[in-house]
């Protein structure tokens, strides 16, 4: 039967195609040997006689479009390839950015806690200021301590002098009356 169809086939003058094709960009297409080689084959086969090899000629007739199919499968796989490192690379750079956060947030945290601390030793200094004395409260309470003693031995001596008139005046007035105090 696939004799009697080769025969036909070759007798209108079409190509035979070849049983396997694959995805190459050319096919192959095998035209029938001349036709007196034909008739002997077709003669021999039914011989058990090997039929002469067939010419195989190649053809270009789906070069535009294989050449757009790889032109899509190339520019589909770049692409894929550059989005998969694009997003590897926010990654790994989303990744460095949050550890840099993280580090500046431990440092503003001890910043925080160093500001907190002068603060608090800001404020002691100020008491601490309240409550010494400078150079001038110093200067000044020595003014006052002078000023104060003097004003004391005024006092005392002017105490002592009117004790001594009070003693004189009482001697004077017990010699009157006859009974003196011995000093």
């Amino acid at each position: 039967m696939l004799v009697t169809r080769l025969q036909s086939i070759v007798r209108m003058g079409l190509p035979v195609r070849s049983a396997h094709r694959g995805l190459a960009t050319t096919r192959a297409v095998m035209y029938a040997a001349p036709s007196e080689a034909v008739s002997g084959a077709v003669q021999s086969a039914t011989a058990s006689v090997k039929p002469a090899p067939a010419k195989i000629v190649y053809t270009r007739k789906s070069s535009v479009r294989s050449a757009l199919f790889g032109l899509f499968f190339g520019a589909t796989f770049a692409s894929i390839f550059g989005a998969s490192y694009l997003v590897e690379e926010i990654q790994k750079a989303n990744s460095k950015l949050l550890s840099t956060v993280n580090d500046l947030y431990s440092e503003t945290e001890k910043v925080r806690g160093y500001l907190k601390r002068i603060t608090e030793l800001e404020n002691e200094i100020k008491e601490l200021q309240s409550q010494t004395a400078t150079h001038n409260n110093l200067h000044k309470l020595r003014e006052d301590m002078r000023k104060l003693y003097d004003q004391v031995s005024r006092e005392q001596l002017s105490l002592r002098a009117q004790l001594r008139d009070v003693e004189l005046d009482v001697n004077n007035a017990l010699k009157n009356e006859g009974k003196g105090i011995q000093l």
